[in-house]
This record gives C-alpha cells, sequence and structure tokens, in this order.
C-alpha cells in the first residue's frame, strides 16, 4: 500500500488534489478535488506515463474478457466504493456515504456487530456526533451466553474449514487423516530424554506424538 502511495498516487497527482481519509491493508480511501481523477487530474508531464504503466497498477480495461481476468489479479487496485462523505475515526473504524436519497453508505468497525442491532450508531449521524461533539458512543456488545449447540451450528457451515477434515491422505504411524500431506509438520521431539515423532496440522493445530521404542531403526 505504501508503494501504491508514493509511487502512483503521490507520483502522478499534485498533493493539492487529493488527500488519504484512510489506509488499510489492501485498501485505500482517496479524497480527490475531482470525479474523474484518473482523466482529468494527473500532472500535465506525467499524463503519456501514466498511460504507459497505467496497467502496472489497475487492470486492464479496453474490452470485458481481459477486464474481468485482471480484477482476479493480485496487487492490482480497483474501485470498490464511491461516494462524497466520509468520516474516519481510527483504523478499520469508518463510514462512506452518500447523503441523497438513496443514502448508500459503507461502514466498517472493528469488534463492533453489524445489522440491525447497532443501526442507531452505525450511521452518518453517529459518527459525525463523535467528531463534533467529541464524544463516545457505544454500541450492543454480541449476547455472552453463546451456547454450544449455536457455536457447532455455525462450525458445521463452514466449508472451507470442513475442507481441511476431509479423510484423504492417512499417515498410518499416527492414525490421522488429512487433505493435504503438507500441512503437516513431522518433528522428532524429546520428553525425559525419551525419543517421540511429533506431528501438528498447521491448519487445525491438532496434534499428535509417538514415542519411538527402537532408537536403531532406521529412519
Amino acid at each position: 500500500m505504501l508503494q501504491f502511495y508514493y509511487d502512483c498516487i503521490d507520483f502522478y497527482f499534485d498533493r493539492s488534489n487529493f488527500l488519504y481519509q484512510e489506509m488499510d491493508t489492501d485498501s485505500a480511501y482517496i479524497a480527490f478535488t475531482d470525479d474523474h481523477p484518473f482523466k482529468n487530474l494527473i500532472k500535465p508531464e506525467l499524463v503519456q506515463h501514466f498511460k504507459d504503466h497505467k496497467y502496472d497498477w489497475f487492470p486492464r480495461d479496453y474490452n470485458d474478457k481481459v477486464a474481468k481476468f485482471d480484477r482476479r489479479t493480485a496487487g492490482l487496485f480497483k474501485e470498490e466504493w464511491r461516494g462524497d462523505a466520509m468520516v474516519t475515526l481510527s483504523p478499520k473504524n469508518y463510514i462512506c456515504y452518500l447523503p441523497d436519497a438513496k443514502y448508500k453508505q459503507k461502514v466498517s468497525a472493528k469488534g463492533v456487530q453489524q445489522g440491525n442491532r447497532n443501526t442507531d450508531v452505525l450511521n452518518p449521524l453517529g459518527f459525525e456526533t463523535v467528531v463534533r461533539e467529541k464524544i463516545t458512543l457505544q454500541a450492543k456488545e454480541i449476547d455472552p451466553n453463546i451456547k454450544l449447540k449455536t457455536v457447532k451450528a455455525w462450525y458445521s457451515k463452514q466449508l472451507d474449514i470442513q475442507r481441511f477434515q476431509e479423510q484423504k491422505a492417512h499417515f498410518t504411524d499416527f492414525k490421522i487423516t488429512s487433505n493435504n500431506p503438507n500441512s503437516w509438520q513431522i518433528d522428532l521431539a524429546f520428553r525425559n530424554r525419551k525419543p517421540y515423532l511429533t506431528a501438528i496440522n498447521i491448519n487445525s493445530r491438532l496434534g499428535y506424538a509417538k514415542i519411538i521404542k527402537n532408537k536403531q531403526a532406521a529412519s
């Protein structure tokens, strides 16, 4: 993100024409003085340079096929949201919105449950009030009495987690299974001068240990 700021935005635009509002590990919110900054605000002497190097930073846009492909390419930037107002209180704690009839908005509130529970706080007026009146607004906490049944129900729906638990490749020494042998870290450990062969799954952190009784056996 720092490279994008210094080598692209700060390089092609005069600082009087933009202001960084918020930066995260993979995104940036920038206020420009024009609705079409990459068309109208590039420094005159760098217009051709930008045209020559545009696709080093952004997806190709000369046809739909390559544009769709490049949008999935890591390291390239695309416009995710556009508005004309933003209140940033701290990293990962901001709101962007369009004060029109539709009242389109984008909210980020790290650690705060969104949705119907906190709509009275997570809105433009709530964020603006914090700045103007220098007060603190408190969101409602998630119900602390979450039952194990609820956790299990949520866990069963997480397909990415379940994928790592599919029984495909077998490790007979430990009677363990994994869908990817490379997800297991196998090592030799010692406890009370006794050698143990250990295996730890780097995804689930599940571990196994087996004592080695025959020290002279070939590895």
